[in-house]
């Protein structure tokens, strides 16, 4: 956002064709942006922010700041960042926990923390009230997706089972192979319930006495700020040791 204009880019998903469409349009709304206004600097979240934006800040002579939240975990994207980074590197990456700043410093040059942040107002137990239910309830909030570690909640759903029968799972998040894993929990499926897409996050933390992250050792995962929001939320956390965590 730069002197009243804002871009938002919208990606189509599924085909080569759509991505290298998004992307051409992307850099030309940016240039135009650039020269219209007095931009000196660029920031960029996300890979595929990177990639473009980066494009227009070397033909624009502009310092770019990449902002990178999850970790490495494929040798391609090693091989992508050490062919790219002698040429592309960023003026300074921002990282948002140690795990993640450890992976790309090797490639990226100057490295800083900048940590998430959670909106304390918005996540305050004091000002949300919601009837907890005669259940206790064990929530995670995370996409139902490869990494987030779901086969192993399954058999903690079957342990907790056979010492506490009245406890109950909710899972907030909303992803494509949600069926999949919905599937997975099949035997277990009166104990867990998939929310999808929850858009009042302070009353499912409230709800819940525990908090979970399972996420699997080698998963992108940086700094969750589910984790973050549960315990401004001052939920108990049990989770996994992984990247930021």
């Amino acid at each position: 956002r730069a002197g009243g204009a804002s871009i938002n880019a919208v990606c189509s998903r599924g085909t080569w064709g759509g991505f290298l469409r998004d992307w051409v349009l992307t850099q030309h709304v940016l240039s135009r942006v650039v020269r219209m206004h007095e931009i000196d600097l660029i920031f960029a979240s996300r890979s595929v922010g990177w990639v473009a934006a980066t494009a227009v800040a070397r033909r624009e002579n502009l310092p770019i700041v990449w902002r990178g939240g999850s970790r490495i975990t494929r040798a391609a994207e090693r091989v992508a960042l050490r062919l790219a980074t002698p040429r592309w590197s960023p003026a300074l990456f921002l990282a948002n926990c140690d795990a993640v700043a450890a992976d790309f410093a090797p490639y990226v040059g100057r490295t800083e923390l900048l940590l998430n942040a959670v909106h304390t107002e918005r996540f305050d137990p004091r000002r949300v009230r919601v009837d907890r239910g005669a259940a206790p309830l064990v929530g995670l909030a995370a996409r139902p997706a490869p990494g987030k570690g779901l086969e192993l909640l399954v058999d903690i759903v079957g342990r907790v089972a056979r010492d506490l029968p009245e406890v109950r799972f909710a899972i907030a998040g909303e992803f494509p192979s949600r069926a999949q894993y919905e599937r997975l929990f099949a035997d277990v499926s009166d104990r867990v319930t998939f929310l999808g897409h929850v858009t009042d996050m302070p009353a499912f933390y409230a709800r819940c006495e525990v908090v979970v992250l399972t996420s699997d050792e080698h998963s992108i995962e940086g700094s969750p700020n589910a984790l973050l929001e549960a315990m401004a939320m001052e939920r108990a956390i049990v989770a996994t040791r992984v990247g930021g965590v």
